[in-house]
């Protein structure tokens, strides 16, 4: 009878439980275990996963149900960045897959259109997954965009040569490190203007960024790629852009312990 009533009360206070919410630049360093990150291990601040290509454990997946659920349109969360190490010998297409499924298979689920590619080698690669709308494709289930995305139950990071929530058996073995949620919105903050500053936008030879504090600036593309690392120093730097592609290029920097994304396009 006690265990009835405790099965009641639980039942009665289902309402009333707060979840994991995810934030706008909640960052997973893996410096005290796995984060919350259901497959892999913690080993020297990364979370080393591998994959043996038979079973259940033959695809290279990692995912998250705790600090990654929550809503992602509240939080305006547009990309996820980590850095990823390759000890393969095979090239890998990686993939993030988000659904309000606890599985791959329930629910629905959105994933990466296009992969980023990771070449066997490679050593602290950092790679930024856009997830609007556009960006993703639709692989299981009928929910809308905006119906999974403002009750996110599980992201998925994976290697799948077409977007999917399961991915593809490979031998392979990787470590990530510094997941981080990203937020970029249209509607910079006044004190953004003051601290990072992008012009001509859209540029054509020469772009100038503005900074008030020595920093670094990564470019990366829409694929997610990052492409080019500038240091700029306090004031205005010039940048030679004659030899970049024509495109919209997302230009990330930490300025005053501030994380600020804009995008310029470049024609």
């Amino acid at each position: 009878m006690k265990i009835l009533y405790t099965i009641i009360l639980l039942l009665l206070m289902l309402p009333f439980i707060s979840f994991a919410q995810i934030t706008s630049g909640q960052i997973n360093e893996f410096t005290d275990g796995t984060d919350g990150w259901l497959r892999g291990t913690a080993i020297d601040g990364e979370l080393a996963l591998t994959a043996d290509g038979i079973g259940s454990s033959g695809k290279l997946v990692t995912f998250n149900q705790s600090s990654w659920s929550g809503n992602y349109l509240e939080e305006n969360i547009t990309h996820i960045q980590l850095d990823i190490t390759n000890l393969s010998t095979e090239d890998l297409q990686m993939r993030v897959a988000l659904g309000n499924g606890s599985d791959a298979n329930s629910g629905t689920w959105y994933a990466s259109t296009e992969a980023i590619a990771v070449a066997s080698g490679t050593e602290n690669q950092s790679i930024l997954f856009p997830i609007d709308e556009e960006n993703l494709s639709q692989v299981v289930g009928s929910s809308s965009y905006q119906d999974v995305f403002d009750h996110i139950v599980t992201l998925r990071i994976l290697h799948g040569e077409n977007p999917s929530a399961q991915g593809d058996a490979i031998v392979a073995e990787i470590s990530l490190d510094n997941i981080e949620a990203i937020s970029q919105t249209d509607n910079i903050q006044t004190s953004d203007y003051n601290t990072f500053k992008l012009f001509p936008n859209p540029a054509i030879d020469e772009l100038t960024i503005e900074v008030n504090a020595d920093a670094i600036v990564e470019v990366y593309d829409l694929t997610g790629k990052r492409v080019k690392r500038i240091k700029v120093y306090h004031g205005q730097n010039k940048i030679d852009i004659s030899n970049w592609f024509s495109g919209i290029y997302i230009l990330r920097t930490s300025v005053e312990n501030e994380i600020i994304s804009k995008r310029v396009i470049v024609e």
